[in-house]
């Protein structure tokens, strides 16, 4: 998979993907409640800015969605209601439902337990949730469990202290990568080493980008340029007046994906940062770059059928990072 991009017809939502946002966020902002998380709507409304429809038809169909989804959770297993909203948004993105996917993890759970994997519910979901949105809502064959088994095992032979189940949610999405778990394990461990001599510092997030930026290496794009194009990312942000800590890392992979000249995606983020923040608050916040940067990659992608599984489970462990945080989740 080469460095990706859609430049086909753009869309009005494409065009002036910030208006999209603000239209999407008042819809949804009508119905929050004084309880409502706002980062979670906002979350959501940057991951729906391509999703056809008026802005208030789709805020309905996301609260009745994520209304559903809560229903249908086990109480013993029952995630927070920001989460519920962010699977919900992930439905709404690929059409699926809150019975299908359910139901699908009920089935998928089993196989899991079976081949010794870890119980961690939430990362399961997401995992599950990519897998499905990868093969287009098709049942998740055994092997494709086995194999995110093989890449979780093959990961902790490189980093065991450091992997788990965290990264499900990417070993899920790197089963439809060509190679064997062994190769894809070591293209990611050959990417951390080259950031950690990069000056990265080592750890989860690290991992966690190399994770995601072994989707794209192979024979012709090998782990050391993926690593120089994150190094390079990461350098003109830094010159240009951002930051970049270990908890931007998966921004900065994700947005390594692009098909952009660096200094585009660059100035795309920091221009959407500008606009924001001048009318949001809150976005001035720490996460103000990472919001940033999700709405950037969804405008850039376009409707990419491989990057937008990516952008759901980004937006996932996004929102599940910030109630960790917080004491919640």
């Amino acid at each position: 998979m080469p460095f990706r991009g859609h430049d086909g017809e753009q869309t009005e939502h494409l065009r002036d993907p910030i208006a999209r946002f603000f239209a999407l966020d008042a819809a949804l902002e009508l119905s929050r409640g004084l309880l409502g998380d706002r980062s979670a709507q906002r979350l959501a409304a940057a991951s729906l800015v391509l999703v056809r429809g008026e802005p208030e038809q789709i805020a309905t169909e996301l609260r009745e969605t994520a209304k559903q989804f809560q229903q249908l959770i086990p109480w013993r297993i029952g995630f927070a209601p920001q989460l519920h909203l962010m699977f919900a948004a992930a439905l709404l993105r690929h059409d699926d439902t809150p019975e299908a996917l359910v139901e699908e993890v009920a089935r998928v759970r089993p196989i899991m337990r079976k081949l010794g994997m870890r119980w961690a519910p939430v990362y399961e979901f997401i995992a599950i949730l990519a897998m499905r949105t990868l093969g287009d809502g098709a049942p998740i064959e055994r092997a494709q469990v086995e194999r995110m088994r093989d890449l979780y095992e093959a990961m902790k032979r490189h980093h065991w202290v450091l992997t788990g189940p965290e990264d499900f949610p990417a070993c899920a999405l790197l089963t439809t990568r060509a190679g064997t778990p062994a190769q894809l394990a070591q293209y990611a461990h050959e990417i951390y080493e080259a950031l950690r001599a990069g000056g990265r510092g080592r750890g989860d997030p690290l991992q966690t980008a190399s994770n995601l930026l072994a989707m794209l290496a192979s024979e012709q794009l090998t782990p050391l340029a993926l690593s120089e194009r994150f190094l390079v990312l990461v350098s003109a942000f830094e010159q240009a007046g951002q930051k970049i800590s270990a908890a931007e890392y998966d921004e900065i992979a994700l947005l390594c994906f692009l098909s952009r000249p660096v200094a585009a995606i660059v100035e795309t983020v920091a221009d959407y940062t500008q606009q924001l923040g001048a009318q949001i608050r809150w976005f001035e916040g720490d996460h103000a770059f990472g919001f940033a940067s999700n709405l950037a990659f969804v405008r850039l992608v376009g409707r990419d059928p491989v990057l937008g599984p990516i952008a759901d489970f980004k937006a996932l462990l996004d929102m599940y990072t910030i109630l960790l945080e917080n004491g919640g989740g």
